[in-house]
């Protein structure tokens, strides 16, 4: 009954006692390297965070890479540079002031016949474009009368004169004697007769150069219609589908077109970047990821050389508790399993830690089931 008793009291306070290691721990001065390593060892955690943040690099890395390498780093885009042709046209002759209120004709008023027949005309030219732009050309002056069924007669006013730049100023004088001898001649010799003709006076502005490194050629051929008889001149009415244009200042809008290579952009969770940025962003992150956790490895695999332990902790983390020299005595009976692994499922059976002390040159653990 005794030898029974004993039995029982010792499968009451029985220990599970593992098997021996034999390995030594390692004397050696430990690296800076796996010193660090090793700390982050005894906190399987940390290192597990580190392996994850990693990982998630070299994923994110990968999924990035996908849609930036399937497209092309440039598209051929549209571009557009618009620029702007306008001038303004003035006009004076001398006139009685009992008739106009003053000794000049005003532009937009009309000119009697009976009272002038000399009038001056000028136009003030302008090139506009926000882009850069040199230009050169020629600019001149012409008049012309003609009638509705396509008859007409022209005279030149001023003669074209080169200028460089955006702006040139053209002058002439219109004589209306010259016109209505035109229109006595036609009427004599052909037997019809108008009850008015048109009269149009313009510029003839002729650009080139380049725009925005593009060629630019242009004709600029605005024109001032009046209507004249035999006894005035006067502006024509204005045409009813452009009320909103000015006669007397034309302005004229065009642009010119290309295609050049532009960088193609990716929208990733509403974040608008380019494909090289992309592919930087992309190639970072695996190299970052792909060398770090490579990094890890051989260190991880260095540590393990100078220091099995470390293995261990990683591998348990917190189930794991250091007992320090002699403070942990084996009591009652005690059972050496054949690997760490069999100790750790009966701890975690029991719902006990496993200790360790560094005892006789080799490691030694222990699980109280007691």
């Amino acid at each position: 009954m005794g030898f029974l008793a004993l039995v029982i009291s010792v499968l009451v306070v029985s220990m599970v006692w593992p098997r021996r290691e034999v390995v030594k721990p390692e004397r050696e001065k430990t690296g800076r390297f796996e010193a660090w390593l090793s700390g982050w060892a005894e906190s399987a955690s940390t290192l597990q965070f580190a392996v994850f943040f990693l990982g998630l690099l070299v994923l994110l890395g990968m999924l990035l890479a996908i849609p930036a390498w399937s497209k092309p780093l440039t598209y051929q885009a549209d571009r557009v540079f618009p620029y702007t042709q306008s001038g303004e046209f003035t006009y004076s002759a001398r006139v009685p002031e009992a008739i106009y209120g003053a000794q000049s004709l005003q532009t937009g008023q009309p000119a009697y016949l009976k009272l002038t027949q000399r009038i001056n005309f000028t136009f003030e030219y302008q090139f506009a474009s926000d882009s850069p732009h040199a230009l050169t050309g020629s600019a001149g002056l012409a008049a012309e009368v003609s009638d509705i069924n396509g008859w007409k007669r022209g005279l030149v006013l001023q003669a074209p004169k080169a200028f460089e730049g955006d702006t040139v100023v053209v002058e002439g004088t219109l004589d209306l004697n010259v016109f209505n001898g035109y229109l006595q001649d036609l009427e004599e010799q052909t037997g019809v007769t108008r009850p008015y003709y048109t009269l149009t006076v313009g510029p003839i502005v002729e650009v080139s150069g380049t725009l925005a490194g593009l060629p630019l050629d242009e004709r600029y051929t605005p024109q001032l219609a009046f209507l004249i008889d035999s006894l005035q001149l006067q502006l024509a009415p204005q045409d009813p589908t452009e009320l909103d244009a000015d006669p007397l200042r034309p302005v004229q809008d065009a642009a010119l077109e290309s295609t050049a290579p532009a960088p193609n952009r990716l929208t990733i969770l509403g974040v608008s970047l380019t494909v090289e940025a992309a592919r930087w962003i992309s190639g970072v992150a695996l190299a970052l990821g792909i060398f770090g956790l490579a990094f890890l490895a051989w260190g991880y695999r260095r540590m393990l050389q100078r220091d099995p332990l470390a293995a261990i902790q990683l591998r348990y983390g917190a189930q794991l508790v250091a007992m320090g020299p002699g403070a942990f005595e084996v009591g009652g009976a005690t059972v050496e399993l054949a690997s760490l692994g069999d100790l750790a499922r009966v701890a975690e059976k029991h719902g006990r830690l496993i200790f360790w002390v560094v005892q006789d040159g080799g490691y030694d653990f222990f699980v109280n089931t007691g």
